[in-house]
């Protein structure tokens, strides 16, 4: 089928579309449509170039570990308050006798309460620094 092919300065796709000047004969389904702009137009056919495909699909992995690490830091930011809240009652102490005993009360307390909460944290950072690492 033919398409009109629009192209950048350099011949390499923007996009396919039909319109009433359709001048190039290609089969859609021998192309790769998600990494269209990896393709360029030279003599009225697709070429693909394996340099700027392999670009393409290192940008979307790029996006992909950047978009993890937002929402990893996100779920760390979102629970701070955890940590926040046991500091404020460390800080509220005010018997220099029993202060030891009862800062490891509110320390066993915040561990038991938040179990799953303070373990997911430790995840999370993990697989932060992980994904930081591999860059």
């Amino acid at each position: 089928m033919k398409y009109t092919i629009n192209v950048d300065k350099n011949n390499y796709v923007l996009s396919i579309a039909n319109t009433i000047h359709d001048n190039v004969e290609i089969d859609l389904t021998t192309i790769d449509l998600l990494h269209l702009s990896a393709y360029q137009l030279i003599n009225n056919e697709l070429v693909l170039d394996e340099v700027k495909l392999n670009e393409l699909i290192a940008q979307e992995h790029q996006h992909e570990v950047d978009d993890e690490i937002f929402d990893l830091e996100q779920k760390l930011n979102s629970t701070d308050y955890i940590l926040a809240r046991m500091l404020e009652e460390i800080m509220a102490l005010d018997k220099p006798l029993t202060f030891i005993a009862d800062m490891i009360k509110i320390f066993i307390a915040y561990a038991t309460k938040y179990k799953d909460t303070l373990s997911n944290r430790k995840t999370w950072r993990e697989r932060i620094e992980e994904l930081r690492n591999d860059k």
